[in-house]
């Protein structure tokens, strides 16, 4: 749900949202990669985001730092196996 009340602001969190979709799926693709698997194959994990790392600009992640918490994540991300649902279908669909 959006919370923004004007048009503008509903936009930009729209567009919030979209970056962040595809921050973590170019992460999850790129832990597929380093683990050498498929890079379609279904991989989730959303503990990596409420690790400790409010916001690119918090003093409690500083620049010195992105890297190792980007391997921390690539690492989670791979220890993290999602069953696939491709070719689930539904009861009398």
């Amino acid at each position: 749900m959006l919370r923004s009340k004007t048009p503008d602001l509903v936009r930009q969190e729209f567009y919030g949202l979209l970056l962040a979709h595809f921050a973590i799926r170019g992460l999850m693709h790129e832990a597929a990669l380093s683990a050498g698997e498929d890079p379609t194959g279904s991989r989730s994990s959303t503990r990596c985001a409420s690790s400790g790392a409010s916001s690119p600009a918090s003093p409690r992640f500083p620049p010195r730092d992105r890297p190792a918490f980007h391997a921390a994540v690539l690492r989670e991300l791979v220890e993290e196996r999602v069953v696939s649902s491709r070719g689930r279908h539904t009861p009398g669909g």
